[in-house]
């Protein structure tokens, strides 16, 4: 896992509230986009780049497999969680045949339609 996304990853463990974050080439961590990018350009004027990471399984959870072997029971805990929250923002349960990974990415889809929708 990159530095960086091991930072945001640890800031998310102690601000579980914050929803995203948005990183700099030198590893700062902002919690709005455009103070992220004002940075990135004192950086780079030029190319200024940002990097958001979200507060979801979906951000993390696919290196975590790459990376760490799961035992069954922690992969069941992940999926039961994606489960809970989709049911809860659906109305009812995901199919079955799902992972949690494919689980995730819709809780998210759907979060970002309504965030969309408000704005």
């Amino acid at each position: 896992m990159s530095e960086i996304k091991q930072k945001a990853l640890d800031f998310f463990k102690s601000n579980a509230e914050i929803k995203e974050v948005f990183a700099t080439s030198d590893g700062f961590l902002f919690t709005k986009k455009g103070d992220a990018t004002d940075h990135a350009k004192v950086l780079d004027a030029d190319n200024p780049k940002v990097e958001r990471f979200g507060n979801t399984l979906t951000d993390f959870v696919e290196e975590t497999f790459e990376k760490a072997k799961l035992s069954i029971a922690e992969l069941k805990a992940i999926k039961t969680k994606a489960v809970a929250e989709y049911t809860e923002l659906f109305g009812f349960a995901p199919e079955q045949k799902l992972s949690a990974k494919d689980i995730q990415k819709l809780i998210d889809a759907k979060k970002a339609e309504s965030s969309n929708e408000n704005n």
